[in-house]
């Protein structure tokens, strides 16, 4: 089983690790069976090798690959206490800024989160793009880090890339609400 690029093959081991309660640590990290026609077992084992190299991150590192692919609100507030963002940005702005990162748009109009943080509303979408940058950069640095690990699940070395979904779109466009971390 080969990958097209690092984002589908965390999409898939996160997909994998959802549907079926495994614990990674029980595996360990050891030769696996093929990539051919793999059974469900099979499958259950090469994803949490896959996640065996995420749980070997650095907690913040750790916490941005997790939080990006599951959206875990746990793992979104650990990230907004970190320098990932600016620290002069109120606390639950930077988590808002954080969800909407990963669900591609905020869940309150401009207007409300500028109320709620008191926060310009003109300074809303410049500082969600600014933070929507940082948060793909170090995405970008980690996914390249597991790319290294993982080239022997990937068809090739895949070109570098953004890796987020607004990649694709002009930054002064306001996201949708929907989710495109389905596999690749």
């Amino acid at each position: 089983m080969q990958f097209k690029n690092i984002k589908a093959l965390l999409a898939w081991a996160f997909q994998i690790e959802c549907s079926a309660s495994i614990k990674i640590s029980a595996y360990g990290e050891q030769t696996g069976a093929g990539f051919g026609v793999m059974s469900m077992e099979d499958q259950r084992y090469q994803a949490a090798m896959v996640l065996a190299k995420v749980g070997r991150l650095p907690a913040k590192d750790r916490n941005l690959v997790y939080g990006y692919f599951t959206g875990g609100q746990t793992f979104l507030m650990a990230l907004a206490a970190t320098d990932l963002l600016p620290g002069r940005w109120p606390l639950g702005f930077r988590v808002e800024v954080m969800k909407a990162w990963v669900h591609e748009g905020f869940e309150l109009s401009d207007e409300a989160i500028g109320q709620k943080y008191d926060i310009p509303r003109r300074t809303i979408g410049d500082r969600f793009i600014a933070g929507c940058i940082r948060l793909d950069r170090a995405l970008s640095k980690e996914l390249a880090g597991l790319e290294s690990q993982l080239l022997p699940l990937l068809e090739q070395q895949s070109e570098p890339c953004d890796f987020h979904p607004m990649s694709n779109k002009r930054l002064t466009e306001k996201p949708a609400k929907t989710r495109l971390h389905s596999i690749a």
